[in-house]
């Protein structure tokens, strides 16, 4: 079974570390989406996304995920989804993609969680660890608190995993790899199971 793992959480929680280092160590691909949002410029963003203008943006064939966040218009293409292990996505994107996606992968949701007072210090030391980099953060925690509903992410989530100052990235990386090799090795069916008596 190939498989697409989408991972959702809320800003800061360290989704694109986590992913871009699975990625790096071990060859995994991610879906870069498309995004009408302006690059920061930053070697995450180059990783993330492909940047489009409105009239490319409206011109893509295939959608099969399309979400705002922002103010901005994400999307993601059948093509692009069926060669990737990684798509980084928020729940309306993923409410939208089981809606509109019939094909060959399929599709596990891996929720990452952390505290809201953990992204903060993460994100502030994103954004520069200064008077504006606070500013962010805090309008960026207050943004998810509406655009997160934490039961309902976890009630579609095949696996939810911790990112906490309590653990390590490379503890949380591993999580998230021990899923897809447990995955993999998955029997098809019950059957399986069962030797014969």
């Amino acid at each position: 079974m190939n498989y697409t793992y989408l991972i959702m959480g809320e800003s800061g929680c360290g989704k694109d570390t986590i992913v871009n280092a699975l990625c790096k160590r071990y060859g995994y691909t991610r879906l870069r989406s498309y995004t009408t949002r302006p690059s920061r410029g930053t070697h995450e963003d180059k990783l993330s996304h492909i940047f489009v203008n409105d009239t490319e943006f409206n011109n893509l064939k295939d959608i099969v995920a399309y979400t705002q966040f922002d103010g901005y218009r994400y999307a993601a293409t059948k093509e692009q989804l069926e060669k990737a292990d990684f798509y980084i996505i928020d729940y309306a994107g993923i409410r939208n993609l089981e809606e509109t996606y019939e094909g060959e992968r399929e599709l596990r949701i891996i929720y990452i969680t952390s505290s809201d007072a953990d992204r903060f210090l993460w994100m502030k030391k994103r954004y520069g660890n200064n008077a504006d980099a606070t500013i962010e953060a805090m309008r960026r925690i207050k943004h998810d608190r509406l655009a997160f509903d934490n039961e309902m992410c976890r009630a579609i989530a095949d696996y939810v995993v911790e990112n906490s100052t309590y653990r390590t990235m490379d503890e949380v990386i591993e999580e998230v790899h021990n899923i897809i090799i447990n995955d993999r090795e998955e029997p098809k069916d019950a059957s399986e199971h069962n030797e014969d008596v």
